[in-house]
């Protein structure tokens, strides 16, 4: 149980800092790409233990993000070919979406297809990413910006006002 959230935030405000360097960096090696997945991974594996201990406000729970979707082409998506993006989704067929924090986290701790999309100067343009359980249905690529500031917001995310209301069951908490 997370009791005193300042430890986690602080490592989320030192994530986003290590997510905006990867994001401008031109030369890529195995190990940028390991740092990155560590940070994406471990940051929102913290988001949602922090959405579950109720230590952010309801606001920053509520944020949806921009991302793009890109439909399947209908081929199965297995551990043999994950990585041929252009053979299982239509990448030519991107549509701008929206998801909440929740179907964001989740689909990076749940991921099954993870890889990155890089512009012409190999500075990193986004995240393709497709939960284990959702990779049959869509594609998802996500700027790195959405993520850093995501890391920032609920790292200075300090609820000062909480209401709660017990229904039988459980509470029912508001925060503020």
């Amino acid at each position: 149980m997370i009791w005193e959230s300042s430890y986690w935030k602080d490592d989320l405000l030192r994530m986003g800092r290590v997510l905006r360097q990867l994001a401008s960096q031109t030369r890529w090696r195995q190990a940028s790409y390991a740092k990155l997945e560590k940070c994406l991974i471990l940051g929102l594996f913290i988001i949602r233990r922090l959405v579950e201990a109720k230590k952010l406000s309801d606001s920053t729970v509520g944020l949806s993000f921009r991302v793009t979707e890109f439909p399947p082409t209908g081929k199965r998506v297995h551990y043999m070919n994950w990585h041929h993006l252009d053979r299982l989704y239509h990448l030519d067929r991107g549509k701008n979406g929206t998801i909440g924090l929740s179907e964001l986290s989740n689909h990076f701790i749940h991921s099954y297809v993870l890889m990155t999309a890089h512009k012409d100067d190999g500075s990193l343009d986004g995240v393709f990413v497709a939960s284990e359980f959702g990779r049959h249905d869509r594609l998802l690529l996500v700027e790195p910006e959405q993520i850093a500031l995501l890391f920032e917001k609920v790292g200075g995310d300090y609820p000062s006002e909480w209401h709660g209301r017990f229904d039988g069951q459980d509470w029912k908490i508001v925060q503020r």
